[in-house]
């Protein structure tokens, strides 16, 4: 069983706001990193319980937010992954799991937390 794992930083449990959290210059940013982090490596635990033999996450934040030295050693990591293509189209029929940790809601999004949505070029 393969599995694809699209992270993000703003939907981390704990992760407060986005001055002092999503950025690297921010005061919680390399909390933020851990956070997330463990969040993905508690799914990673999960999937390979569930009988996973290959798990790949992408580090979907635009700076970068899994820490490489924290992640589980049984996933692999890709960064800057085909920028600018959706995540459902890269893992179309590669994988047959998809997960999503750590993701935000749209801009706009009624009781969103750190809800916001920015352009990508295709």
């Amino acid at each position: 069983m393969k599995v694809f794992i699209m992270t993000d930083v703003e939907g981390t449990a704990g992760v407060q706001n986005m001055a002092q959290w999503r950025y690297p210059e921010g005061r919680y940013y390399s909390k933020a990193k851990e956070l997330l982090t463990l969040e993905t490596n508690a799914a990673i635990e999960g999937f390979l319980a569930g009988g996973a033999t290959e798990i790949l996450v992408a580090d979907g934040h635009g700076p970068g937010a899994i820490n490489q030295e924290m992640l589980h050693p049984e996933a692999k990591l890709v960064r800057y992954w085909h920028k600018g293509t959706p995540s459902v189209y890269l893992v179309e029929g590669r994988f047959d799991f998809m997960a999503h940790i750590g993701r935000h809601p749209m801009a706009g999004t009624t009781g969103g937390h750190l809800s916001h949505t920015e352009a990508v070029s295709m």
